[in-house]
């Protein structure tokens, strides 16, 4: 009496398409998996970089802001000293203008 079951093991090669089969795409598996690691270990150093790259755009643009501050105070220290320098010209030009030159004695060409 058959039952049309298939029982596995019972000949000699009965299973062994089926193990052979896996192991192909086990294998495949296997190597989609690491090709995937690797994709995945290239975009982590990409992404490194990167960081890397905008931390140095940071550090930049945080020195040429430093410089844009001290350039604003060396500006206004200037200004104030031209605005001094201004005064004290005034102040000169006073002071010549109350002297009056007497010419005492006539020059002399020899």
């Amino acid at each position: 009496m058959s039952c049309g079951c298939y029982v596995y093991g019972r000949g000699k090669n009965d299973s062994m398409p089926s193990v052979k089969e896996q192991s192909v795409t086990t294998r495949e598996i296997a190597e989609n998996v690491a090709q995937a690691s690797q994709g995945i270990s290239e975009v982590n150093e990409n992404v490194a970089q990167s960081a890397t790259v905008s931390e140095e755009i940071a550090k930049d643009i945080v020195g040429v802001n430093q410089s844009a501050g001290e350039m604003s105070n060396s500006s206004s220290q200037v200004k104030m000293s031209a605005e001094e320098l201004s005064n004290l010209a005034g102040q000169l030009k006073e002071m010549v203008h109350k002297f009056k030159v007497w010419n005492v004695y006539p020059l002399r060409i020899i």
